[in-house]
């Protein structure tokens, strides 16, 4: 696990707590929403990103949040565009793999 340390990025209704993931133009998060303090994870793309990656984002958006729940699947929760980046929030299940 990296270290906590202070981000570059604030979204609203969210926190976060730490950097799970980092690489060029992706940084993914793990943090809560404030009204119910759910665990989440947030996947950011970067300010430069370009138009392709941006559609990218939405589109894997679209697709989690329009099929069927799947027990074991993670969920897309929102699509949280801001002033400088687009967050992808995805439910959280704090597990660690095999």
């Amino acid at each position: 696990m990296l270290e906590t340390r202070v981000f570059d990025c604030s979204i609203p209704g969210y926190h976060l707590t730490e950097i799970l993931f980092e690489e060029a133009g992706i940084v993914v998060y793990r943090g809560y929403r404030h009204h119910d303090r759910a665990s989440v994870l947030i996947r950011v793309l970067a300010q430069h990103s370009n138009v392709r990656s941006l559609n990218q984002l939405r589109d894997a958006f679209d697709l989690a949040k329009h099929r069927p729940a799947i027990p074991g699947v993670i969920q897309a929760i929102d699509l949280a565009p801001t002033h400088q980046y687009v967050a992808l929030i995805l439910e959280d299940w704090s597990a660690v793999g095999p």
